[in-house]
């Protein structure tokens, strides 16, 4: 689901997926704890008649079963999407999904010390390489795109935090990725200048403050003015 949202390792002959089936597969990432037959008609299919909707769900609920079928090897005639209480959702018994290791591993990294947890936020942030179902416009889909680009950015701060005494080049790079999957977060932008400061790097804190002020200007909006005065104190004393 990170990227274009797609269902890997298909190796057995079959059908190919409907678009609407992979917007149900999306749709159903984004709600492990299942959906009802009508609250799916009423995102994925909001110009149908009722009983319409409730038979398109059903039809691409089938067809993604039958593609991840083609992916997978359960045996079980209802694996992968289960429907239980009324509700359809993705079989974690069957069924592994980027967007909900990435949810875990920051579950797992903000309760976890030392090692453990820098090998939980690394892990996080080389999954998080792109937005959610990129390439993709639903129109439900913004909200939950904004809360795993959260989930990716905060993994790339606080690795970036742990980072910084001791490894300023590693927590350069690993906000220069972030801030190229999360252009607007100025927070990036100024870790990332403590981390050229580390470096002393002065001409790299003001870049950062120049393409900080041009982002925010598709916004009409402009750096706060504690960044502006970060950047210029943090670009002097790199500069000495």
């Amino acid at each position: 689901m990170l990227g274009p949202p797609r269902i890997e390792d298909i190796t057995k002959p079959g059908r190919p997926l409907r678009a609407k089936a992979l917007e149900l597969a999306v749709f159903l990432a984004c709600h492990p704890d299942g959906v009802t037959t009508r609250d799916i008609g009423e995102y994925l299919e909001p110009d149908a008649r009722l009983s319409q909707a409730d038979q398109r769900v059903h039809t691409n609920a089938s067809n993604l079963r039958h593609v991840l079928g083609r992916a997978g090897t359960a045996e079980t005639k209802n694996a992968y999407i289960i429907k239980t209480a009324g509700r359809y959702r993705l079989d974690p018994t069957t069924v592994d999904v980027d967007v909900w290791t990435l949810r875990d591993l920051m579950r797992r990294a903000t309760i976890a010390t030392g090692l453990r947890r820098h090998e939980l936020l690394t892990a996080a942030c080389e999954l998080y390489d792109a937005p959610l179902a990129e390439g993709q416009d639903y129109e439900w889909l913004q909200p939950h795109r904004e809360t795993v680009r959260r989930w990716g950015t905060e993994a790339h701060l606080l690795l970036a935090e742990d980072l910084l005494n001791q490894d300023p080049q590693t927590a350069s790079d690993l906000l220069n990725k972030a801030i190229v999957l999360d252009r607007y977060n100025e927070a990036l932008y100024t870790k990332a200048m403590h981390a050229r400061h580390a470096l002393g790097d002065a001409d790299g804190i003001r870049t950062l403050l120049r393409a900080l002020t041009r982002v925010l200007a598709d916004l009409d909006a402009q750096p706060s003015e504690d960044t502006i005065a970060l950047g210029r104190v943090l670009s002097i004393m790199g500069a000495r």
